[in-house]
């Protein structure tokens, strides 16, 4: 079965919870979004410190698309996040945002963009605990799936092969097999479950893709 992990981009915290509470019972990994407008065009909340007061039986990773995450790792390791992924393109030292992270006993992970090529992240691919690709340009929800993440997927996977490559943006039913049959074992959904009226259903038709 396919892990389906939540996806949640939100002004406020207060929406944040309420997806939260909407999916944590069928979800072991959701995913946050951090968004300051530092890396790509768009922002979305992000204290740290108001995730301290939260109570999830999910853990949480974090998706950082920002420029030098290193420098949050810490006050989001206090907030709870148990996974933390950056973007290749913010990290002047992936080794050091690695060892950081390694550093809390946490899981990392990088990310690319969709217009970044996936051969930046291969001297790190032994050292992750995943690696994120983007299947659309990063930054805003309800985006068009891109084709090209195809084969972005078939090279980390040969590069890889025990790696758990997670797939964010456009997905659905169809775009989600796809990626799977190209190798990817994650699947990161925000529009196709939380536009749904039925999201537990939305959730199981990805996990079985």
């Amino acid at each position: 079965m396919i892990e389906v992990i939540p996806g949640i981009l939100e002004q406020n915290f207060a929406e944040i919870e309420k997806k939260i509470r909407q999916v944590e019972e069928f979800c072991p990994w959701i995913q946050i979004d951090l968004l300051d407008g530092t890396l790509f065009a768009n922002t979305c909340f992000h204290n740290a410190q108001t995730f301290t007061t939260l109570r999830t039986v999910s853990r949480l990773e974090l998706h950082m698309m920002v420029i030098n995450p290193q420098k949050l790792v810490d006050e989001w390791a206090q907030a709870g996040i148990k996974r933390f992924i950056g973007h290749i393109e913010g990290i002047t030292d992936c080794e050091g945002f690695i060892a950081k992270v390694r550093s809390k006993k946490l899981e990392v992970g990088l990310a690319v963009d969709i217009e970044t090529d996936v051969s930046i992240i291969q001297p790190y691919l032994s050292n992750i605990d995943v690696a994120l690709i983007m299947s659309i340009k990063t930054g805003k929800s309800g985006q068009a799936f891109d084709d090209q993440v195809i084969t972005k997927i078939q090279k980390v996977r040969s590069l890889a092969p025990d790696l758990p490559i997670e797939i964010d943006g456009g997905i659905n039913l169809d775009t989600g097999r796809r990626v799977v049959q190209a190798g990817a074992t994650r699947l990161v959904s925000t529009s196709f479950i939380f536009n749904s009226p039925y999201i537990l259903q939305a959730i199981k038709r990805l996990q079985e893709v």
